[in-house]
């Protein structure tokens, strides 16, 4: 765990922020994280503790109601395109943390229980405990910020404009404009490559995606806060087709920042509001998940796409609208334009004002995207005091990660096994030399040789 200053007693908002797959291991790190800042002295109510989640509200309600886990948002899931790269840290007992590696089907539908009945308990303990609980995040197709590695052709991009059936002729002449833009030469000036000939620049065409949203203002000043090794680290990073594959990001981890600026917004545009219900079977009690299918994932490492795994569980949770309730979805259809605002400001030249107190952040920084380590930055500049988490250990060289039932840890030898090892080492160099001395062939056959070339 690293930290970058020491925690102060605060009443600031204290935030604890999601933006990586959660396990039983994040569950135990938020609880404490609560017990440590959730109350004031001599308060009656625990106040200033705040949860953002990178993940769309409305994405997660649509995953819940249909069958496939694969159409959960990225940070509910497992990694399913992860085959025993990586060991995810959880927790075995309330205290034992252990490693688990993706190596089987099997694996993976058991890290996805694990992360599953997580979200399960974060949740239930956020609202036993009233803690607010903001999903902070942007539907890809309204985000307001995209960084590319090569800027791709621009016919084929104007195109693209042209022929998307939903898009109004006055939106299609701006985005145009927008791609003019980008393709100008003082444009690409401004983003220059590294030595290694490596390049980032802002776009708003990704894949199947337009952002008629895109902000050039927000990505720059974005890009000038980050500066130095991290904007060094995600030039290389979005380059590096092992982390990411489509050598683009969106920065959903920088745009759940942005949401968290607007936890306070009183305009009561910024956020819906929602009480959720968990689950319970009338015979079994409570029942932390449920049982779906898997498929559709392209990259998923245990099967095909279009195999539909079965067994893979989901967390047993529904949404219903409440203005009281304690979980938050932010707007983005509403508040698009005031996230952008907050965020200028909040980021514009100057001395960092401080905006929250202690900050904890769990997170999955070069797993297979390039956005954690910018949103960890900005926090870290916006906080008076931050604590941070990666999800995984990267499996050493060599090592085959082992199942996920195994736990990973180095024992520490006693005298007697130190012992039994360096006996074990003496039998083994005794058994050599006597076997050599016994091998009357190769004697003979060095004899045999050694006269012939004397002859020579």
């Amino acid at each position: 765990m690293a930290g970058i200053a020491a925690e102060i007693a605060t009443t600031e908002d204290n935030i604890f922020f999601i933006i990586g797959a959660p396990t039983k291991l994040t569950f135990s790190e938020f609880k404490k994280f609560y017990i440590k800042h959730g109350k004031e002295e001599g308060a009656a109510t625990k106040h200033n503790v705040k949860l953002a989640i990178c993940a769309d509200i409305d994405t997660h309600k649509k995953s819940l109601e249909c069958e496939n886990v694969f159409k959960t948002p990225t940070n509910f899931r497992a990694h399913g395109d992860d085959e025993g790269k990586h060991v995810f840290l959880t927790m075995d007992t309330e205290e034992k943390e252990v490693g688990k590696s993706l190596e089987t089907l099997e694996d993976f539908k058991e890290l996805q229980k694990d992360t599953a009945e997580s979200i399960y308990d974060i949740l239930k303990y956020a609202r036993e405990n009233k803690i607010h609980t903001y999903f902070a995040s942007v539907p890809r197709e309204l985000r307001p910020i995209l960084l590319q590695r090569d800027l791709g052709n621009k016919e084929e991009q104007i195109e693209m404009i042209d022929e998307h059936k939903k898009l109004e002729s006055d939106v299609k002449g701006m985005l145009k404009k927008k791609l003019e833009k980008i393709h100008h030469e003082e444009f690409i000036k401004k983003y220059p490559k590294d030595a290694n000939d490596n390049g980032v620049y802002p776009h708003i065409i990704s894949g199947d995606y337009i952002l008629k949203n895109a902000d050039f203002e927000l990505i720059e000043l974005i890009l000038e806060k980050l500066e130095g090794k991290v904007i060094d680290n995600l030039r290389t990073n979005i380059n590096n087709k092992d982390i990411t594959k489509y050598g683009a990001t969106f920065l959903a981890d920088v745009i759940t920042v942005g949401c968290a600026l607007l936890i306070d917004d009183k305009t009561e545009t910024a956020w819906k509001h929602y009480d959720i219900s968990f689950g319970e079977d009338k015979d079994k009690g409570e029942k932390k998940t449920k049982t779906k299918i898997y498929w559709g994932n392209s990259k998923f490492k245990f099967a095909k796409a279009e195999c539909k795994c079965a067994g893979v569980q989901q967390e047993n949770i529904s949404y219903k609208e409440n203005a009281s309730g304690f979980f938050h979805g932010f707007d983005a259809e509403q508040a698009i334009t005031t996230l952008t605002a907050k965020m200028k400001d909040a980021l514009k030249p100057g001395e960092q004002k401080k905006i929250w107190g202690n900050c904890y952040v769990w997170h999955d920084d070069k797993l297979n995207d390039v956005d954690d380590e910018p949103a960890i930055t900005l926090i870290k500049q916006l906080s008076t005091a931050v604590k941070e988490r990666r999800s995984y250990n990267p499996v050493l060289a060599g090592s085959s990660g082992g199942g996920y039932k195994k736990s990973y840890g180095k024992k520490k030898k006693t005298k007697k096994t130190r012992r039994k090892t360096k006996n074990m080492r003496k039998k083994s160099k005794t058994k050599t030399k006597t076997k050599k001395k016994n091998t009357r062939k190769k004697k003979h056959y060095k004899k045999r040789k050694s006269k012939t070339h004397k002859k020579r």
